[in-house]
């Protein structure tokens, strides 16, 4: 009897934990992007066959989503929404893609979606729209060194070289909340070599080769590299 109440307060105590755990996860509010300077189409230089054959895949997907019911479940929704997108998006109908990626979001909020939305806000031709979506991704997933990637790769192509320093922050961000990172440590001191800022690049190349002794070598050339 003894044993049966040690379970079932072990039980309890996992399935608070999870409950606990589940109700601390980050949310984020999501609206879709509604400006209207963007490019909604690019004419792909595709044969003729070849536009067909994509364009019978998309009407294929299309007609699969339309028999959708209630029993068809969410992550089977989102799966073939996404497969519509990326061949919307292969033939360069951005517009429709947009439309499509939405449709998943409202379904659900996930930080591979927003990575994906902002990315083709990118390609329409509104980098600043991407950055928020970005952000709200990295609210989910503050870990993903790949959104951070991302961001930095956008904050780099609205500044421009001439002002790479002022986007340094984000950087630093990064650093933080990927609890340093091997890919973020070195990609800041490629950005502090990249400024200039050698002495400051060397050790972080330094702080690399203590990280990830694995790689010692190759950044023991990059710290040799900023001595010459």
């Amino acid at each position: 009897m003894k044993k049966i109440i040690i379970i079932i307060i072990l039980l309890a105590i996992i399935i608070g934990g999870v409950w606990f755990f589940e109700n601390q996860k980050t949310s984020v509010t999501y609206t879709p992007y509604t400006g209207t300077d963007l490019t909604l189409e690019v004419k792909r230089a595709f044969p003729p066959e070849q536009v067909k054959e994509w364009q019978t895949k998309i009407r294929t997907t299309q007609e699969t989503i339309a028999k959708f019911d209630d029993k068809t479940t969410v992550e089977t929704r989102i799966n073939t929404l996404f497969l519509l997108y990326t061949q919307q998006d292969f033939l360069g109908y951005y517009g429709d893609a947009k439309k499509t990626l939405e449709q998943a979001l409202a379904l659900e909020v996930s930080h591979n979606l927003l990575q994906v939305y902002a990315s083709l806000l990118v390609k329409m031709g509104n980098r600043e729209a991407a950055l928020p979506y970005i952000d709200m991704a990295l609210r989910l997933m503050p870990l993903e060194t790949n959104l951070w990637r991302t961001k930095i790769d956008i904050q780099r192509a609205i500044v421009g070289p001439a002002q790479l320093a002022t986007i340094e922050d984000t950087y630093k961000n990064a650093l933080q909340a990927t609890k340093n990172d091997i890919n973020m440590i070195t990609l800041y001191a490629s950005y502090l070599a990249e400024l200039g800022r050698h002495e400051e690049a060397i050790t972080y190349w330094q702080i690399a080769q203590k990280t990830h002794p694995a790689n010692f070598a190759v950044y023991q050339a990059e710290i040799d590299l900023l001595k010459k």
